[in-house]
């Protein structure tokens, strides 16, 4: 099984797909509200655009409890913005969003999941997973194509279970 944490308006099929606020996930809830044992032996966990809207705290937790979830061959997917790129060679059109999250859904509605709480470098999202139980395969720096965040300078680390 996989799952894609922190849907959003988007989920991906294949996935079981969580988010909080979103009327569109296949799990509508917070992620900490799943216990350790919701899963187990998962072949791959997404989390696109989530780890910044959590505090590093929250973050170190979420990333150490996905390690519980997945198999030993399973795959830990985690995409953030690029704070190193977005801090130093700005300004870029949109950074305020790249910074501090888009602040509400498209309709207009607000809730505290659409507001970023960290930040990360590819130094410091190595330095989260490897610390939590996982080995960084790769970490990809690219230019997001995503229709909500186009051009946003990004970070996509892949892991696997240490």
């Amino acid at each position: 099984m996989k799952v894609n944490l922190g849907c959003g308006e988007l989920p991906l099929d294949g996935y079981v797909n969580v988010d909080a606020y979103s009327d569109v996930a296949d799990i509508k809830a917070n992620v900490f509200e799943l216990g350790p044992d919701q899963w187990n032996n998962l072949a791959e966990i997404r989390a696109d655009h989530f780890l910044e809207h959590l505090s590093f705290h929250d973050g170190a937790l979420l990333v150490s409890r996905c390690r519980h979830w997945i198999a030993d061959d399973g795959i830990l997917t985690v995409e953030v913005p690029d704070m190193q790129v977005i801090l130093s060679n700005g300004p870029f059109r949109y950074w305020e969003a790249y910074v501090y999250g888009a602040q509400s859904w498209p309709d207009g509605t607000m809730h505290p999941g659409e507001f970023h709480l960290s930040g990360y470098t590819d130094e410091s999202l190595r330095w989260l997973l490897e610390h939590n139980g996982w080995r960084v395969a790769a970490i990809e720096v690219f230019r997001s194509t995503h229709q909500n965040r186009p051009g946003m300078p990004c970070l996509k680390a892949t892991a696997v279970a240490a």
